[in-house]
């Protein structure tokens, strides 16, 4: 039962992540970082526009930092709402929970069931 209620966890904070997007703003971030490298390096700039395309394009990504960053705390958030509501449904499997959490193998089987749940979500959405 306390494997099924962490891998219930996993699967809300997997769904969690999807909802907010957060694939996309790491993506997002990426190519800010990427762009302005770019510009660093261009020839076609002088000194001084670099300057200034530089600093839009650290306002760009601590944007886009920010917004990952408090989309990410909103999952963790859920999840522990999701967690404490699990435990205020089974009051005993609290200690066998936390065990689990912070264990090797508890980690190693979560990371394996969410990867298994992706790839059933994935083969889902790709039939729909």
């Amino acid at each position: 039962m306390t494997w099924l209620l962490l891998g219930l966890l996993g699967v809300v904070f997997i769904e969690m992540c999807f909802l907010l997007r957060l694939p996309e703003k790491i993506a997002t971030m990426a190519r800010v970082g990427r762009d302005s490298l770019g510009l660093l390096v261009s020839s076609k700039l002088d000194d001084g526009q670099k300057e200034i395309a530089v600093r839009k394009a650290s306002l760009d990504l601590l944007k886009a930092t920010l917004v990952f960053s408090t989309r990410f705390v909103l999952t963790c958030v859920v999840g522990y709402l999701a967690y404490r509501l699990a435990v205020e449904l089974f009051p005993d499997r609290r200690g066998d929970m936390l065990r689990l959490l912070v264990s090797p193998a508890g980690v190693i089987a979560m990371i394996a069931a969410s990867a298994c749940y992706l790839w059933v979500r994935n083969a889902v959405r790709q039939k729909l």
